[in-house]
């Protein structure tokens, strides 16, 4: 049976209230978890923002794993829920049944199997960027403000097993902004494994930096504290160079893969966790 998730999406409701309750409806059908909540408005405050911008997905059934974080105090809200609507459709049942297609065609020829998965499973995370940016940049000229913004961090599991091979279990992965996606191989550390669209990787990109500290720099507690050559940058570690909604986000996006096994697990966090966080926290 299709999801009727993007059908019924197809019709918006035309206020924010109408909108933000439709969604969660439709959200709480596909989402194995707990919804997002409201942020503080400010540290230190008990009261919380009126809307949270930042939606998850933890769809089992599909393999995917998502989070979108809106930017902007105007329709960040908006964005990442147009964003994660988007990826949801690209690359959920649709992008199972190409996989099928593919599995069915391998002739048990694994390794090919593998290159064609990712080869797809790449062009649909892309598909997916270019359909959220279309619907954001229409979704803006009728907005007033500032143009409805997000990161999106997307990971899709899939099984490959071919007769007389073990099964493998291949993890895909995408980023636009500074939203992580992190992996814990083997009951070991956290670690990162997107790169993040940030100034600080600029900088290391420009030779500027090296990643060890930019590493230093993003998990410092206490700017001041970090060496005197290191703290001019330490005020840009906030700064992100790619969002979904800016038009080009599909220009610089890299997807890769990484396999796990049985016992391995994944977590992806917006910059409201890892900016409050340690990772050995």
């Amino acid at each position: 049976m299709r999801d009727s998730f993007a059908e019924r999406g197809r019709e918006r409701p035309q206020s924010k209230r109408e909108y933000l309750e439709a969604f969660d409806r439709e959200w709480a059908l596909i989402h194995d978890g707990r919804g997002s909540e409201a942020g503080l408005k400010r540290v230190g405050s008990p009261e919380r923002k009126p809307v949270c911008e930042d939606v998850a997905l933890k769809s089992l059934r599909h393999g995917l794993f998502l989070v979108a974080d809106g930017m902007g105090s105007s329709h960040g809200w908006l964005a990442s829920r147009e964003a994660a609507r988007s990826a949801y459709e690209v690359l959920g049942e649709d992008l199972d049944k190409g996989i099928d297609n593919l599995k069915q065609e391998a002739a048990g020829d694994r390794q090919k199997l593998l290159e064609q998965v990712n080869v797809l499973v790449a062009s649909r995370m892309a598909a997916a960027i270019v359909q959220a940016e279309s619907r954001l940049k229409a979704l803006s000229a009728r907005l007033v403000g500032e143009p409805a913004k997000t990161t999106l961090s997307m990971a899709k599991l899939i099984e490959v097993s071919v007769r007389g091979e073990p099964s493998l279990r291949r993890l895909v992965f995408a980023n636009v902004g500074d939203s992580r996606i992190y992996v814990q191989l083997g009951g070991g550390r956290l670690r990162q494994i997107s790169r993040d669209d940030s100034l600080l990787q600029w900088h290391v990109d420009r030779g500027e930096l090296t990643p060890a500290q930019a590493r230093e720099i993003d998990q410092a507690e206490n700017p001041l504290e970090l060496p005197q050559q290191l703290r001019a940058y330490a005020a840009q570690r906030g700064g992100i160079t790619n969002t979904v909604g800016n038009g080009r986000a599909v220009d610089d996006l890299s997807v890769s893969y990484i396999d796990l096994q049985p016992g391995d697990r994944l977590l992806i966090v917006s910059d409201g966790v890892s900016d409050q966080l340690l990772e050995s926290e």
